[in-house]
């Protein structure tokens, strides 16, 4: 372990080595020992004292409330207010939706016969290959029952 990562981790845990995950303390132990890893875990220990030393004394009681407030004035509003109704689905604009669909269609269907006209200049040659096909398979169908 290097002195940064000792140093991060006595930041992030204090001053205590005890206090430290199992497989950090296993390896902080040696550069614990050292002067320079004593003085490092004495400016953390000086910051875990000062932050305990300041830290206010809070009863039970009030921490209990503070939750409840917390929980009453997020949580329960936001179950029980009904939910909050969408400008389109007002009861006077209900037909907004279909009449935009149908409009949208229209317009697609306008488009796509302005983009790709009908040619019928093909539509008589596979009309008479289609004839042709189905007479064929008729007077086969013909031929086969009678031998």
């Amino acid at each position: 372990m290097t002195v940064d990562e000792f140093t991060r981790l006595a930041d992030a845990w204090g001053g205590d080595v005890e206090r430290w995950p199992e497989a950090t303390r296993l390896a902080a132990q040696p550069l614990a020992a050292t002067p320079e890893g004593a003085a490092i875990l004495k400016a953390a220990s000086e910051l875990d004292e000062t932050i305990a030393r300041l830290a206010p004394d809070i009863a039970d009681e009030r921490v209990g409330r503070a939750i409840f407030a917390v929980i009453n004035t997020i949580a329960i509003p936001a179950v029980a207010k009904p939910p909050r109704r969408r400008w389109y689905a007002s009861p006077g604009l209900t037909w907004l939706v279909p009449a935009t669909g149908f409009a949208c269609a229209a317009f697609l269907g306008v488009s796509l016969a302005a983009r790709l006209p009908v040619d019928l200049t093909h539509r008589p040659a596979d009309a008479a290959a289609l004839m042709a096909v189905l007479i064929d398979t008729a007077t086969q169908d013909q031929e086969f029952m009678s031998q």
